[in-house]
């Protein structure tokens, strides 16, 4: 019983926490998209680059780290790795968490303005 008990707070901690970070079924169906053509564009970096995916991580921290890929210029999918983003990934979140402003921050905000590891040109 106890085994049941634990596995459903398990699965719900996770589930829970892939409907908190992105919320809109549009996006998420964009972004379902997004990221296949990411992955055939940088399919010879697949290991560098998505072999993060087998480390253990939250429903949040896999969503953000999906949101980044997909939506991320070609040269950072051909300049890092993936572990780089994942713990890029894992700082907005724990910003988003631990910061006053950090619960008030809107969806698309933080996907787009906290979340990304650079904007535009920078290194």
């Amino acid at each position: 019983m106890r085994i049941v008990f634990i596995t459903t707070l398990f699965v719900l901690h996770f589930v829970a926490g892939y409907a908190q970070l992105i919320t809109r079924t549009d996006r998420l169906d964009d972004m379902e998209r997004m990221l296949k053509v990411q992955k055939k564009l940088a399919a010879a970096r697949e290991f560098q680059l998505f072999g993060v995916y087998q480390q253990l991580m939250t429903a949040d921290e896999k969503q953000a780290l999906d949101f980044l890929y997909a939506y991320m210029p070609l040269s950072d999918l051909a300049d890092y790795d993936g572990a780089f983003f994942l713990k890029n990934a894992k700082y907005s979140l724990k910003a988003k968490s631990e910061m006053p402003w950090g619960k008030t921050v809107p969806e698309d905000e933080f996907l787009h303005f906290v979340l990304p590891v650079r904007v535009n040109n920078e290194n």
